[in-house]
């Protein structure tokens, strides 16, 4: 008994991140980009980032770097997608399809990003 009451109490430890945890621990590079018609790429797609900050900052870069949106996000209501405000633009959302401690994988302007830690 003594063992499954341990076993209990260490799979309920500090292991369970909350999604901000999840989403702001690391910056994201992009590993494979699939486009809307299908199409996959994963070469230069590394230089693709995506930084989520915990004090609501957001930085997204594209293959080149004047090609940079920043500005602050926060969750939607049920933390399946991430509301971006940019400093100049219209405000977009950005779909969340899985978030895990070395994976991310956002639907975006009809792009699927599966993205990796950078760090």
């Amino acid at each position: 008994m003594l063992v499954a009451m341990l076993g209990f109490m260490t799979s309920c430890g500090d292991d369970d991140k909350t999604n901000t945890e999840l989403l702001t621990q690391h910056n994201w590079k992009a590993k494979k980009v699939t486009s809307s018609v299908g199409t996959e790429s994963t070469d230069g797609v590394d230089e693709i980032r995506f930084t989520f900050n915990t004090n609501g900052a957001f930085t997204f870069t594209a293959i080149t770097a004047d090609q940079s949106v920043a500005g602050t996000w926060d969750f939607n209501s049920g933390e399946t997608a991430v509301n971006v405000t940019p400093s100049s633009g219209d405000a977009f959302s950005i779909e969340i399809n899985s978030l895990t401690d070395d994976e991310l994988n956002l639907t975006y302007d009809s792009n699927i990003y599966d993205l990796e830690p950078v760090n």
